[in-house]
């Protein structure tokens, strides 16, 4: 995955991130930011908001609605995740890191064969269940089973509470992942964080070289990495979808940032093994995952 050594394990955030207040300034943030005094200052002009706020991952519960935390850039959303936790490496989860949980999803030690069900929730609530696989949830406004219901837990990687939520539909989850061969714009106004034209992977980010406007295909199989849980699921006849039928698109040059999981509304095609390309842009439909490892 890019790293510099072999890690025993790494720590993925339960569900979609989502925002809080705070009164930390983040002034450690100066060696990352140096157009700005603080993150905290990033945090809040992009969130809206007038005082500093920090990113949660936490679930919606009978008194407290949780909101996914959407409206901000792959750039925002890969700094804003390396600041949650330096001393143990926070990050933007990678396409690796999803492919990881992706196949111990599928394994014996999570759902054992049987996919997700949808977090159908149209107002992004973290920890939703939908009640149902994909192909046949339908969109709820409120939460249709909380997390921690039996129903509930089968939208987790592992059918009881001890599993990773909004895996499958919520929002479309950015990843630290870019095409690199790509000229567009968009790389530089919304993710020059970690992606630039022509870079090279980091053990934060992992560059693809397509630089082609196929996004699926037999050029999407030959620039992808295994390991993704991308090229190693995509189905043979057509190379457009993946595992249980989820939507297999990749990164090209002129959206060339991955987004995963697919949304509340995306039916069959959303899903643990799901992919499409993006702009990177700030969007109601898309949100965020941090990761920790060491």
């Amino acid at each position: 995955g890019g790293w510099d050594k072999d890690l025993s394990g790494i720590w993925v955030a339960k569900y979609e991130m989502s925002q809080e207040n705070s009164t930390d300034s983040g002034t450690t943030w100066n060696t990352v930011n140096t157009s700005s005094n603080s993150i905290g200052n990033i945090l809040t002009k992009n969130a809206g908001n007038s005082n500093y706020i920090r990113a949660v991952s936490k679930p919606s519960t009978s008194t407290l609605a949780v909101s996914s935390w959407r409206y901000i850039t792959v750039g925002n959303c890969y700094t804003n995740a390396y600041g949650y936790d330096r001393d143990k490496e926070s990050h933007l989860m990678k396409n690796s890191e999803w492919g990881a949980v992706a196949y111990l999803t599928h394994s014996q030690y999570g759902r054992n064969g049987n996919e997700i069900d949808i977090n159908n929730c149209s107002n992004y609530l973290t920890g939703n269940g939908g009640g149902a696989v994909g192909g046949t949830a339908t969109t709820a406004s409120g939460i249709t089973n909380y997390y921690n219901t039996t129903l509930g837990a089968k939208a987790s990687t592992t059918g009881n509470v001890y599993g990773i939520y909004d895996i499958c539909g919520g929002a479309y989850e950015y990843t630290s992942s870019w095409d690199t061969a790509s000229t567009s714009s968009n790389i530089s106004s919304y993710g020059s964080s970690f992606a630039t034209s022509g870079g090279a992977s980091t053990k934060y980010a992992t560059a693809y070289n397509n630089g082609t406007s196929s996004s699926y295909g037999s050029k999407a199989y030959e620039v992808s990495k295994i390991g993704d849980g991308i090229k190693e699921t995509l189905n043979g006849s057509t190379l457009r979808t993946g595992w249980f039928s989820d939507h297999a698109y990749f990164a090209y040059s002129s959206n060339p940032f991955f987004l995963r999981g697919g949304y509340y509304n995306g039916g069959a095609s959303a899903g643990v093994f799901y992919s499409v390309n993006g702009g990177g842009i700030s969007s109601n439909y898309c949100s965020f995952r941090a990761v920790l490892g060491r």
